[in-house]
């Protein structure tokens, strides 16, 4: 049985990114023992939790140098681009329009969002590589406690689990790859479960939030069109591992390694491995 873990960034510009990454039930006690080995050398309690976004840029190198050298798990993150803002406040202005007594605005979730285009790549993977059981474990949203704004999303913290009853039976919309366009996670014997929990209490969760931190960072800097500072050019390189640990021959392959840029920008994809080819 597989277990996928998501966590979400702070908001970092003009996008949102959430993720983590999947693996097999039988690594995470091994998982747990090193993440807790290497908070004790960081001078953190093993029942500390290690927030990426709270960390020094040192140990925000550190934990990069850290998880590029682990092997059990593959990481699958999806980047949520604001380009798409326009569209949420004409479907805004348009719900207002349907419905003038109903003052609460209703934009398309940011986070439900990026949750099923993650669904569908993971559902893709379940597909080429026969499995089908798997546990969903996500941080629990903040994003529902702040009021709205054009960029913020909020539909409360029982919208994951109400989209993915959808999912299940009629499919994330544009279909868990391209293989199988348009279909229920369920008609592809993907039947995953899916929970909410805390980092604070669990290490695992922690993991994701640093793998998504970690992406985050170098997604800000891609989308900026800045250049990555000459000490994390090694470690990013050899961090990308982590999306690789699957396929790890040929080029750089956004969604085929489980990096999922929406809506997709095919010069921004360029720019990411132009990202990787810098000295």
């Amino acid at each position: 049985m597989y277990s996928i873990w998501i966590d979400e960034s702070i908001r970092e510009g003009k996008f949102l990114t959430i993720g983590g990454f999947y693996c097999h039930d039988y690594a995470i006690p091994s998982l747990v023992y090193h993440w807790r080995e290497f908070k004790n050398q960081c001078g953190f309690r093993e029942d500390e939790e290690l927030h990426y976004q709270e960390a020094p840029s040192d140990l925000k190198l550190r934990i990069a140098e850290e998880l590029s050298n682990w092997r059990t798990l593959t990481a699958v993150v999806a980047t949520m681009l604001e380009m798409r803002s326009e569209a949420v406040r004409k479907h805004t202005r348009h719900e207002s329009s349907t419905h003038p007594r109903k003052k609460r605005k209703i934009p398309v979730d940011f986070y439900c969002e990026g949750l099923r285009y993650i669904l569908q790549r993971v559902a893709e993977e379940s597909a080429l590589e026969h499995w089908n059981l798997a546990s969903i474990i996500c941080d629990k949203p903040e994003l529902g406690e702040e009021e709205y704004t054009d960029r913020t999303i909020l539909l409360g913290r029982q919208a994951p689990f109400k989209k993915y009853r959808r999912w299940y039976s009629y499919g994330v919309g544009r279909g868990p790859g391209p293989e199988y366009p348009q279909r229920g996670l369920k008609d592809l014997n993907f039947q995953p479960s899916i929970f909410l929990s805390d980092p604070s209490y669990h290490d695992m969760l922690q993991i994701a939030d640093c793998i998504v931190g970690i992406t985050s960072k170098w997604m800000n800097v891609v989308v900026k069109g800045e250049r990555m500072d000459p000490s994390w050019n090694i470690v990013l390189n050899n961090f990308i591992r982590l999306y690789r640990n699957r396929y790890g021959w040929g080029p750089f392959n956004c969604f085929q390694d489980g990096l999922i840029i929406h809506p997709y920008m095919k010069s921004l994809n360029e720019k990411i491995i132009e990202s990787l080819e810098s000295d």
